[in-house]
């Protein structure tokens, strides 16, 4: 049996790539937790908060599944105490950056593609 050699992830470009390709995964769990009808990220944004959550979530670059507990336990709960967004199989979920050290889930309601209603924000 061979031995695979496993050192950190190195910062920066490698670990937000890696970041970018979990993120699907990462929704895909969060939205059946939650049920909501959509949670995704536009592409503008995603650079920033890939780099955001790199800043927060780093450790020693061994361990990307500290992502998926975040996304399943803190910002899934966090979602499912939000007041005001009533039941949220009609609602479309977009994760962005409020600033430089601070993420924000946008919660909106569309029919045939148009946003009807728009929610409060909730940082986390």
């Amino acid at each position: 049996m061979k031995t695979i050699p496993f050192n950190p992830i190195p910062r920066g470009e490698t670990y937000q790539a890696l970041i970018k390709s979990k993120l699907p995964l990462f929704f895909s769990d969060l939205k059946k937790s939650v049920g909501c009808a959509e949670i995704g990220i536009a592409e503008v944004d995603l650079p920033q908060v890939a780099r955001l959550l790199e800043e927060r979530h780093y450790g020693d670059g061994t361990n990307i599944r500290r992502l998926k507990e975040y996304f399943r336990q803190e910002v899934g709960t966090a979602i499912n105490q939000q007041q005001g967004w009533g039941n949220l199989k009609d609602k479309y979920l977009s994760l962005t950056h409020l600033n430089q050290d601070v993420l924000e889930i946008k919660c909106v309601r569309k029919i045939y593609g148009r946003i009807i209603q728009e929610y409060p924000s909730l940082e986390i």
